[in-house]
C-alpha cells in the first residue's frame, strides 16, 4: 500500500517578504510605543492623583481621632446632657484622673476630656453617635484593673465608664447554662451569685476585673489549662458599632452552622471594633472534690518538662503555675510559716467528681514529676 508521508520544514521568507516586513515594521516602533508609553504615564498619573485627592465618604473607620478644641468638648458635653442625667456626665478632674492612669503602666498616658456613664444600650449608642459627630475617641472603661494601662486615653475624648450603673445581671437559665450580664460586672462577684446554684464562671484573671474588661482583653487566668480562655466561653455579645448602631452578634440557641463568628471578632478587640454593651456567658458545674499540690524542682527546665507530659498523659487537672526561685522566696518572705523550698516550682489544682478520681490524678502527676526530679508533693 502506498502512503504519504508529510515533512514539516522550517519556514523561510523569500527576500521580498523580508523587504515588507521591514518596511512595516520600523513606522510601527517609531509611533506606536511611544504613544503606549505616553498614554500608560498620563493614566498612571491621573489614578494617583485621583487616589490621593479622594476621600471615601461613608467609612466611618477612617476618620482619625485628633485632640479635640475646648469649643468641640463643650458642644459634646451640653449634648451628653440631653441624654444623660447631668450627674452622669462629669469633668470632674479626680474622676478624669481616675479613669486614664495607672500606677503599674510604663506606656504613655493621658486623661479623657469626658466621662460618662450610661444605664443602657440605647444611651451608649447615643453616646457614639455624639463622639462620631465630633471626632472623639471613645474609652470603654469596666474595671480597670489592666497592669498595662489598656483604658488610657492618650488623645482625650470620651470615657464610657460601666462600673456605676451597667453592672447587672440581665437574665440568668440555669437549666442553659448560660447567664446575661453587663460589661461592669465583676467576675467575683458572679461567681458569688452562681455559687448558690452550683455553678461559676472559669475565666480568673486579676481581682476586680469586669465581664467587659475580660471580653475585650481575651483573658485566660490559672484555670486556662483545662478551661481555656475568653473566647471559649462567651456565647454572643450586643454591641454598638462606632455610628451608633445596635448589633447583636449572634442568637443563645447553639447552632452548627451559625454563620460568620462575629462574636470572636470581637472579643480581644480592646474596643476598637465596637462598644460591648451585654454579654451571654456559658457556665461550668462546680467540681465536687477540688485539691491544691505543690512540687519543686532543681531548674525551670525539669519543671516546664512535666506538664506537657501531664497533658498527654489525659490528666485533668484544673491549674497549673509555674514560679521561680525568686518568686518562691517573695513568698517565703511575706509568710514565713509556709517554708516553702526557694527552688523553680509548680503549683498544681485538681478537680473531680470524687476523691478517688482525685487521688487517682495525683498518683500520676507525682510520678511524672518524679521522672523530672520533682520534690514529694
Amino acid at each position: 500500500m502506498w502512503t504519504r508521508r508529510l515533512v514539516c520544514r522550517p519556514y523561510r521568507p523569500t527576500q521580498r517578504c523580508k523587504r515588507l516586513y521591514q518596511t512595516s515594521s520600523t513606522p510601527i516602533q517609531r509611533t506606536v510605543l511611544p504613544t503606549i508609553a505616553l498614554t500608560s504615564l498620563i493614566a498612571g498619573g491621573t489614578g494617583y492623583w485621583l487616589a490621593s485627592k479622594s476621600e471615601p465618604k461613608t467609612s466611618v473607620i477612617q476618620k482619625r481621632a485628633m485632640m479635640p478644641t475646648q469649643k468641640t468638648l463643650h458642644k459634646a458635653f451640653k449634648e451628653l446632657q440631653t441624654i444623660l442625667s447631668p450627674e452622669h456626665v462629669t469633668v470632674d478632674e479626680q474622676i478624669l484622673q481616675e479613669h486614664g492612669y495607672s500606677n503599674n503602666s510604663y506606656h504613655d498616658e493621658g486623661a479623657p476630656n469626658i466621662v460618662v456613664f450610661p444605664s443602657n444600650t440605647e444611651q451608649v449608642a447615643e453616646i457614639v453617635k455624639i463622639a462620631d459627630k465630633y471626632s472623639l475617641p471613645i474609652i470603654p472603661f469596666s474595671g480597670g484593673t489592666s497592669l498595662e494601662g489598656h483604658f488610657t486615653a492618650p488623645r482625650g475624648g470620651i470615657c464610657i465608664s460601666f462600673t456605676e450603673h451597667m453592672d447587672h445581671i440581665i437574665a440568668f437559665h440555669p437549666d442553659d447554662l448560660d447567664i446575661v450580664v453587663q460589661p461592669g460586672v465583676q467576675w467575683e462577684v458572679l461567681n458569688q451569685f452562681l455559687k448558690e446554684h452550683n455553678l461559676f464562671f472559669p475565666m480568673d484573671p486579676g481581682p476586680g476585673a469586669c465581664i467587659g474588661g475580660m471580653v475585650g482583653t481575651s483573658c485566660s487566668g490559672t484555670n486556662a489549662v483545662r478551661y481555656g480562655t475568653m473566647k471559649e466561653w462567651v456565647i454572643n455579645l450586643t454591641v454598638v458599632t462606632p455610628d451608633g448602631r445596635i448589633i447583636k452578634t449572634r442568637q443563645r440557641p447553639r447552632k452548627s452552622s451559625a454563620g460568620y463568628d462575629l462574636t470572636r471578632l470581637f472579643i480581644g478587640a480592646e474596643g476598637t471594633l465596637g462598644v460591648v454593651t451585654e454579654i451571654t456567658l456559658k457556665l461550668a458545674v462546680i467540681p465536687q472534690v477540688q485539691a491544691v499540690a505543690v512540687c519543686d524542682f532543681p531548674s525551670i527546665r525539669d519543671a516546664a518538662a512535666v506538664v506537657p507530659e501531664i497533658i498527654q498523659a489525659g490528666v485533668q487537672v484544673g491549674a497549673v503555675e509555674l514560679l521561680d526561685a525568686l518568686m518562691m522566696k517573695a513568698i517565703n518572705l511575706s509568710s514565713p510559716d509556709l517554708g516553702y523550698a526557694e527552688k523553680p516550682t509548680l503549683f498544681f489544682k485538681f478537680s473531680g467528681a470524687s476523691q478517688m478520681v482525685i487521688d487517682q490524678e495525683i498518683k500520676i502527676v507525682s510520678d511524672i514529676a518524679k521522672r523530672h526530679q520533682g520534690g514529694e508533693f
